[in-house]
């Protein structure tokens, strides 16, 4: 490509079946805004089956760039790979085993583009079953600074991000602590610095669920590095009764075996 892009869709690859993994790329290919690179860093050297099929894309689409990491490093580490290569204005994330709906980007690109001091917008997203059945609608609220003290507050694939932000406030944190939850980390460390964030109403994407599915199986761990981060950001946040309150909350229910803490999730946005 010679000319940059506006977009670069940055979208790790770990063990995903070729099946799944052409349905996001398919969900990538298909926007109706397509002036955008698709930057896809496969986290495992073994994963052959999508080596294949990245590669039979790459040869029909010049904007697909494919990174190879040499061993399994993980989602914080593969992300800052991704959006360091990036080339695009604004940063598209996308996860390998979800879709993102057709006017996605247009839209998300049309508000930016008429509310300029927006510098992160989300959307909401449907929250499907592996038979494309809906399990709940999650919408996030249009002001997700009046929630970030509580809970993350934008949902991070549905995210298309000003790219400068990383340069100047600094990359996802590698650090083990707060794995699984280094989009809210980053947020709270943004938000600190007075980058603006803003939600769409619109649904315009699919988050899958399945039985064997990494964002079931670690939840968790999850929670008990939110409860580490809300602690670590305590005082710079100025976290008021209620939020304590809550974070008390998430400690009682992180006694909760994993299995039942995702139950509860589901029963209370399944309302």
């Amino acid at each position: 490509m010679n000319k940059k892009p506006t977009i670069s869709v940055v979208m790790p690859v770990y063990k995903e079946n070729a099946q799944v993994l052409k349905r996001a790329i398919d969900s990538i290919m298909n926007q109706t805004f397509q002036d955008y690179e698709f930057i896809i860093i496969l986290d495992n050297p073994y994963n052959i089956e999508a080596i294949n099929l990245i590669e039979d894309f790459k040869n029909n689409d010049e904007r697909i760039i494919l990174i190879l990491n040499d061993k399994n490093l993980g989602v914080a580490p593969t992300l800052n790979i991704g959006v360091k290569a990036a080339k695009g204005e604004y940063i598209a994330r996308q996860d390998a085993d979800d879709e993102s709906l057709p006017y996605r980007f247009e839209k998300q690109i049309n508000y930016l583009n008429t509310n300029p001091n927006i510098d992160v917008i989300g959307t909401s997203l449907d929250y499907v079953d592996e038979n494309e059945k809906l399990i709940f609608k999650r919408n996030y609220n249009s002001n997700p600074e009046k929630y970030i003290r509580k809970y993350n507050p934008v949902g991070h694939p549905t995210l298309l991000i000003k790219r400068e932000l990383f340069e100047k406030f600094g990359f996802y944190s590698e650090d083990e602590k707060f794995k699984y939850v280094e989009d809210y980390e980053l947020w709270i460390r943004w938000y600190l610095k007075g980058v603006k964030f803003y939600n769409l109403d619109d649904t315009l994407y699919k988050y899958y669920q399945n039985k064997s599915n990494i964002k079931n199986r670690n939840t968790k761990l999850q929670l008990r590095n939110t409860i580490k981060l809300k602690r670590e950001y305590r005082n710079s946040l100025v976290l008021c009764f209620g939020d304590n309150l809550r974070l008390i909350g998430e400690m009682l229910l992180n006694l909760l075996p994993s299995g039942l803490i995702t139950y509860l999730f589901y029963k209370f946005y399944n309302k």
